[in-house]
C-alpha cells in the first residue's frame, strides 16, 4: 500500500504544474481550472484555520493576493460595469494561488523530504519536456494544442527546472547541469525567439558568476563561454536563424528612437506594444490608485476600443494598469523578499534553496516586461512556500538535535 507521505508527494507536484498552469493553451484546459480553483479554495481554507502556522512572509504574501484578486473584480466592475461574475472568472489566475499554501501544509505535516521534492521538480520538468517534443512530432490530435503547436503547454514548470539545473551546476560544479539547464530551456524558442526570457537568464547566469567568482566556478565558465562562443558566432552569422536573432535583438533598441520610428517599426510586436502603452497610461492616469482590475477575455471588445490589447505585453505598466499603487506595492514586496534572502547570504543556502531563490529572480526579471508574477501570481507563491517549508524544515531538525 503506498503511503500516505507518497501520497502528499505526488500531490505536491501535481499542485505544482497546476499551479503553473501549465495546461492553460490547450484544450485541456477547463478540466484542470476546474480542479486548481477546488484545490485553491482548499488551501485558502487551510490557510484561515492555521493562520499561524504559516511564516510571517508567507501569510504576508497571501493576504497580498486575496487582497488583489478582490480589488481587480471591485476595480473591474466598478470602472467598466463588468459582471461579478465575470471578474471571478478574469481574475482566477490571482485565485489559484491558494494552491501554495496547501503545498507548504503538506510538505510540513507529512514530513516530505526536500531532496525528494527537488528530484520529483527535475523529474517531471523532462516529462513535460518529452510531452512538448511529442507535442511537435504528432501535432494536435493528442489533445496538448489548441491552434498551433507552438501554443503547447506552458514553458513555467520547464524554465523551473532549467534554473534548479543552472543553480546545481553553480553549487555541484558539473558542466551535466549547465547542459540539462540549457536543454530543457531551449524549448521557450522552438518555434521563435523570446528575447526578455533569454536576458533573464543571461541575468541569472551573470549574478551567480559573480557571487561564486571564488569557488572555481568561474573558470568553467570561463571554459565554457570558450566552447559556446565560436559556436554561436558561427550559427549568428551564417544561418537565417542567427540572422532573425539578431533583428530581433536590434528591433529592442528602435524604441528609443522618435515616435515615427516606433509607429513604423518592423517589428510588429513592439508597435503594438507601443500602442497598448499609450491606452493603459492613459488609464493610469484616470485610475492611479486601484487601477481598473483584469477584464475577461471574451468581453474585452466590450471594454476596451483596441484590436489587440493584453497587460502581459507592456510588464509593469500593465500591472499598475491593472492594479494601480497595490500592483506596484506588491511587485516591490516581492523584490524584497528576494534581496533580503540572497544577499551575502548564498553560502548558506542548500543548492535546492539556490534554486529557487534564483527561479524568483528569474521571474521578477521577466515581470518587467510581462507583469508575470502579478498578473499570475501563483507561481511566485509557490516558489515562496517551497523556499520556507524548506526553511521550516531546518528549523525543526535544528530544534531536535
Amino acid at each position: 500500500m503506498i503511503s500516505k507521505k507518497k501520497i502528499a508527494s505526488i500531490v505536491v507536484i501535481i499542485l505544482i504544474v497546476l499551479g503553473y498552469e501549465t495546461f492553460m493553451l490547450t484544450s485541456l484546459f477547463n478540466y484542470f481550472w476546474g480542479i486548481s480553483m477546488v484545490t485553491s479554495t482548499l488551501g485558502f481554507l487551510i490557510f484561515v484555520f492555521y493562520f499561524k502556522t504559516f511564516p510571517k512572509l508567507l501569510r504576508q504574501f497571501g493576504i497580498l493576493s486575496i487582497a488583489l484578486f478582490l480589488l481587480s473584480i471591485y476595480s473591474s466592475h466598478n470602472y467598466f460595469g463588468q459582471s461579478l461574475y465575470s471578474g471571478v472568472i478574469a481574475s482566477s489566475s490571482l485565485y489559484i494561488t491558494g494552491s501554495a499554501f496547501l503545498i507548504y501544509y503538506l510538505i510540513i505535516k507529512y514530513k516530505i523530504e526536500f531532496n525528494s521534492v527537488t528530484k520529483s521538480i527535475t523529474k517531471t520538468s523532462w516529462l513535460v519536456f518529452f510531452a512538448l517534443i511529442l507535442v511537435y512530432l504528432i501535432g494536435t490530435n493528442i489533445g496538448l494544442v489548441t491552434e498551433s503547436s507552438e501554443r503547447a503547454l506552458r514553458k513555467g514548470f520547464i524554465n523551473f527546472g532549467a534554473i534548479i539545473y543552472l543553480a546545481f551546476f553553480f553549487k555541484r560544479k558539473h558542466f551535466a547541469y549547465l547542459f540539462f539547464s540549457l536543454l530543457l530551456f531551449s524549448t521557450n524558442h522552438w518555434y521563435d525567439f523570446q528575447r526578455i526570457i533569454v536576458f533573464a537568464y543571461i541575468a541569472c547566469f551573470l549574478i551567480l558568476t559573480l557571487y561564486f567568482r571564488r569557488k572555481n566556478v568561474s573558470t568553467l565558465v570561463l571554459m565554457v563561454s570558450m566552447i559556446l562562443a565560436p559556436i554561436i558566432f558561427t550559427i549568428g552569422a551564417n544561418t537565417e536563424v542567427g540572422k532573425m536573432v539578431e533583428k530581433k535583438i536590434s528591433y529592442i533598441f528602435q524604441i528609443f528612437e522618435d515616435d515615427k520610428d516606433k509607429r513604423n517599426n518592423d517589428d510588429s510586436s513592439i508597435t503594438v506594444r507601443y500602442y497598448e502603452s499609450e491606452y493603459a497610461i492613459e488609464s493610469i492616469k484616470k485610475h492611479p490608485i486601484t487601477g481598473v482590475g483584469i477584464i475577461r477575455s471574451s468581453e474585452k471588445d466590450k471594454y476596451i476600443k483596441l484590436d489587440h490589447f493584453y497587460v502581459s505585453d507592456i510588464g509593469l505598466i500593465g500591472v499598475y494598469y491593472s492594479f494601480g499603487i497595490i500592483g506596484a506595492f506588491l511587485y516591490f514586496f516581492q523584490w524584497r523578499y528576494f534581496f533580503k534572502r540572497f544577499i551575502n547570504k548564498v553560502n548558506e543556502l542548500s543548492d535546492i534553496e539556490l534554486g529557487l531563490l534564483i527561479y524568483i529572480l528569474y521571474m521578477l526579471l521577466r515581470t518587467i516586461s510581462t507583469g508575470s508574477t502579478l498578473n499570475a501570481p501563483a507561481e511566485f507563491l509557490i516558489i515562496v512556500a517551497l523556499f520556507e517549508a524548506s526553511r521550516t524544515q531546518k528549523l525543526i531538525s535544528e530544534n531536535a538535535e
